[in-house]
This record gives structure tokens, C-alpha cells and sequence, in this order.
């Protein structure tokens, strides 16, 4: 009896394996940011740049250099981008146009206007097919929160040489906070 109770277990795991790695492949519809920006920090952890930082908060700037740079929190803003989840399967349009020597891939949001990421537009070269740059349009609203934010991220030869985030939060009873941040990289 345990035998036969063993098999069953194993052909329904067997079975549902496939599905799993299905549903995988579901999840990853849309431009896989998460592998790209999970490629890129291992990168920059093992070549260690600088950063040139230039943060600029409702007109007050300040530059700074950083050397020592957990990546992992540094570029959790785009690690947070990515729209391969569930709930967000058919919820973008795709659309892939030539520019040129540019390959430009962009995701629109269905719901424009509702909180998410409105845009992701990913531009590759055409020959080495190398991702140049990465444009996210993200928006979040509710009773007593709004942000808006428009996320960039350059490369050149399949590395990391600069990032930048602007936008606003904006939180009832209290003054609007714009920023700009930006990052380049010095290898």
C-alpha cells in the first residue's frame, strides 16, 4: 500500500512539473528586467566601480562619490519594475520598431493612468543586440500617497555606465518632494 501510495506521489509531482515550468514561461511574457539587473549587480560587484552621485531634492543639490555601493539596494527601483508577475499577464501592449541601427521594444500599460508601471521601453542595438538603455514610467496613487517616476538605465558594451530616477512623491497635507538622482559609473 505505501508502494503504491509512493507512485501516486511521484506521478502527480512528475506531472505537475511541467506545469510549474509553464507557468514560468507565462511569467516571463514580458522583458525579463529581473535577470538583467540580477546579471548586471553581479557584474558590478565583481568590477567594484565608483559611483558619481548627483542627488537633487526639491531644488537643493548634492554630489558625492561613492566606492563602497550595495547594489542590491541601489538598484532596487528597477528590480521592483519588473512586470512579469501574475496579476500583470496581457496586461501590456508590445510593440518592436527599427530606428536605424536601434531595435526599440516598449511595453504600455493597458490601464493608462491606474497605479503600476505605465511604460517600459527597452532599446537594443540592431547588430550586437546589446541593450542601450531601459526607460520605465511608473505610477502609484492612492488616498493619502502619488508617485510619479520616470527610471533610466544606460549601457554601453553590455555594462552598466549610468542610472537615473526623477519624479515626485506627493503625500496628503504635506508639500510635493521632487527629486533627481543620478548615477554614472567609473570603471
Amino acid at each position: 500500500m505505501k508502494s503504491i501510495l509512493f507512485l501516486l506521489a511521484l506521478a502527480i509531482t512528475s506531472c505537475s512539473l511541467p506545469e510549474q515550468k509553464g507557468s514560468d514561461q507565462v511569467t516571463k511574457k514580458y522583458f525579463d528586467l529581473d535577470s538583467l539587473m540580477q546579471s548586471q549587480m553581479e557584474q558590478l560587484k565583481s568590477l567594484t566601480p565608483t559611483v558619481n552621485k548627483s542627488i537633487t531634492i526639491d531644488g537643493k543639490e548634492e554630489e558625492k562619490t561613492v566606492k563602497n555601493v550595495d547594489w542590491n539596494n541601489e538598484l532596487s527601483v528597477f528590480l521592483n519594475s519588473d512586470i512579469n508577475k501574475p496579476k500583470l499577464l496581457d496586461q501590456y501592449k508590445i510593440e518592436n520598431t527599427t530606428n536605424g541601427n536601434e531595435t526599440l521594444i516598449s511595453y504600455d500599460f493597458i490601464k493608462k493612468g491606474a497605479t503600476g508601471i505605465q511604460k517600459i521601453q527597452i532599446t537594443k542595438d540592431k547588430t550586437t543586440k546589446y541593450i542601450q538603455k531601459v526607460e520605465i514610467e511608473s505610477l502609484e496613487r492612492n488616498a493619502i500617497f502619488s508617485s510619479h517616476k520616470n527610471i533610466n538605465l544606460i549601457f554601453k558594451d553590455n555594462h552598466l555606465m549610468s542610472y537615473s530616477m526623477k519624479g515626485f512623491d506627493k503625500v496628503v497635507m504635506r508639500d510635493t518632494m521632487w527629486y533627481d538622482v543620478e548615477g554614472v559609473l567609473g570603471y
